[in-house]
């Protein structure tokens, strides 16, 4: 899996930016929390490598790609405004994504008819809608 992680506005320590662990996706996948929200790395991963985290701060258009195996996360919000961003992830569709959450096509040779049309019908899929197949 390629994560893709492109601001919308300038991400600084301040509003929210990422927080990287060098070389950390060496060791392998790790246990997670499921909160309620999303999954965390359990406190015994990050026990010997938390102290290696860096800040990733960048402007608007910067675009940082990295391994699902990396350690990352979003730093807390602490300014007054929203910090916008996207955030993709591209894998293999017979892959698991250890999430709820089922995910969609963009684009499939083996299964085009599972792939996700365009806005309308990617809200349709997400929001439960009648699908426009």
């Amino acid at each position: 899996m390629v994560n893709v992680w492109l601001p919308l506005v300038k991400a600084t320590t301040r509003n929210g930016c990422m927080q990287f662990i060098p070389k950390s996706h060496h060791l392998g996948l790790q246990k997670h929390i499921d909160t309620q929200d999303y999954l965390q790395l359990a406190p015994e991963a990050l026990k010997s490598v938390h102290h290696k985290a860096i800040d990733v701060e960048l402007d608007p258009g910067d675009v940082v790609l990295f391994n699902q195996l990396l350690f990352h996360c979003g730093l807390p919000n602490s300014s007054d405004h929203v910090r916008w961003s996207f955030d993709f992830r591209y894998q293999d569709a017979k892959a698991a994504t250890l999430r709820r959450e089922k995910g969609h096509m963009a684009r499939s040779e083996l299964q085009p008819a599972e792939v996700v049309k365009n806005g309308v019908h990617w809200s349709q899929l997400e929001l439960g809608g009648p699908n426009p197949r």
